[in-house]
């Protein structure tokens, strides 16, 4: 045999430089099931913002808080017959809403023409879309209202912000880019790897995303709505933005499910495969029912053991 010695050392070259190679291939997949778990928290989380913020959505659920916050049907039972009092005497084309917390104007002819229901939906829908655009500080006439710092007013006025306005056209941005990032990392996943193995990953990541979502939108309802204690006012906002957290907290539910399905898919995928290839296995043959060999069979010429024990051989 020649000895070659640089084998052993090409060897260990190719031991270490896979090990490398398989680490790094490690490394890259650990990379990508996290990247898909983050992009699924993100888009998911930006979807859910994207749909609570639309503005039918947003401004229905200001509408509903305004009514609760200014008692709309005692007012309207108790105001508007002194404002249309003041309209009949004068001749103004717009008149201010006595006493009411938001800057409402209605024209004349609608302060004396239309009817105490219509009216209300009218009052309440300019409300929301004013509140849409200035958020809480629309109820603030005077400009020195103070919040005061990490209060739960103070949270209120900044989420309320956050709901209105040019956020919605950020979430949607936000949700397109993290769900393109969600696809490009899955499908990476599942290139690969097989296709239990995709499944599997995939699912678990999509977990690892989505379950702390549902747990962090949980816990804003559950806040939200124990805020506001006797004050009417943040009670009303409150009852607002707890409806907007069940939103995304859906969302994420949904994603949830699905990433339960892939995860169940690929641990289950491997056990059916398993099951169906022991199902079409040939049989064993049994071998107590297989017929003995005779002692012909085990002396047969040229085997050394018959010819041990032919005559004249030697004990």
């Amino acid at each position: 045999m020649q000895y070659h010695p640089d084998e052993p050392r090409a060897q260990a070259r190719e031991r270490v430089f896979g090990r490398m190679r398989s680490s790094g291939g490690d490394g890259r997949q650990s990379m990508l099931t996290a990247l898909l778990a983050v992009s699924i928290f993100i888009g998911t989380g930006a979807f859910g913002f994207w749909q609570a913020t639309s503005p039918p959505r947003v401004q229905d659920q200001i509408e509903i808080g305004i009514a609760e916050l200014t008692d709309i049907d005692t007012y309207i039972a108790t105001s508007l017959p002194g404002a249309r009092a003041v309209a009949i005497a004068n001749n103004e084309p717009a008149y201010p809403l006595p006493g009411f917390p938001l800057p409402v104007t209605l024209t004349r002819s609608e302060l004396l023409e239309t009817e105490d229901a219509e009216l209300r939906e009218l009052i309440l829908e300019r409300s929301a879309a004013i509140v849409y655009v200035r958020g809480l500080t629309a109820f603030d006439s005077t400009g020195a209202q103070d919040l005061g710092f990490l209060t739960s007013e103070w949270w209120l006025d900044r989420i309320v912000n956050l709901l209105t306005g040019s956020w919605h056209g950020r979430a949607e941005a936000t949700a397109i880019l993290a769900y393109l990032l969600a696809a490009v990392a899955a499908t990476l996943i599942f290139a690969r790897r097989p296709a239990a193995a995709g499944a599997r990953a995939v699912g678990l990541s999509t977990l690892a995303g989505a379950v702390p979502g549902v747990v962090f939108m949980a816990a804003g309802v559950y806040w939200f709505g124990r805020q506001g204690g006797g004050d009417e006012f943040v009670r009303a906002i409150s009852a607002i933005l707890e409806r907007f957290f069940v939103v995304p907290r859906r969302d994420y539910l949904v994603v949830t499910t699905v990433g339960a399905f892939l995860a169940a898919v690929g641990y289950l995928l491997p056990i059916l495969e398993r099951t169906v290839a022991r199902g079409r296995s040939p049989e064993q043959p049994d071998t107590f029912a297989s017929p003995q060999p005779t002692p012909a069979e085990f002396e047969a010429p040229g085997d050394p053991v018959s010819e041990s024990r032919s005559p004249g051989s030697s004990a």
